[in-house]
């Protein structure tokens, strides 16, 4: 169980911010890990969005939906978890974006930590995920509004 004074710091964090709150699209291709994220997430007051591969997660991101914070596993059915974040970190350099994964190799890792993408190894423990999302959203830089808003134009490549 996540601990009073972790939620009452992530709860508190989020009034800090005009009580916006921010949008997680969370991509896994395993339902009861989107399932069980998504859950911490939503109670942590996060909006999150579920995708179950990359390539609906890119269209959904290349609509008009605010996105804050992109978390993805590796493994995705098509296109890979660091596939998806190579085409995120392509348009927007300052994205923030946390990496997770059950089947990590040393290569992997590296690439993740050059596209600037924070870590997590599956299976991910709630204290860990919320702080690191939570240390995503506080070091992104992707514009006084925030999210992906209008900074992906549907004329991108």
């Amino acid at each position: 169980m996540v601990g009073q004074e972790l939620l009452i710091q992530v709860v508190y964090g989020n009034a800090l911010h005009g009580g916006a709150v921010k949008t997680i699209l969370l991509v896994d291709d395993e339902p009861l890990i989107l399932e069980s994220l998504g859950e911490v997430l939503r109670w942590c007051r996060y909006n999150v969005i579920t995708h179950s591969n990359g390539e609906s997660a890119l269209s959904y991101m290349k609509g008009d939906n605010p996105v804050d914070l992109v978390i993805s596993d590796y493994l995705l059915p098509g296109m890979t978890g660091l596939d998806l974040l190579v085409e995120i970190r392509q348009r927007m350099r300052d994205f923030p974006l946390i990496f997770f994964t059950g089947h990590g190799t040393i290569d992997i890792y590296i690439k993740a930590a050059a596209l600037g993408a924070a870590f997590l190894k599956k299976p991910v423990r709630t204290k860990e995920l919320i702080r690191t999302v939570e240390a995503a959203l506080r070091n992104a830089r992707v514009g006084e509004a925030g999210g992906t808003g209008g900074l992906w134009s549907k004329s991108s490549p």
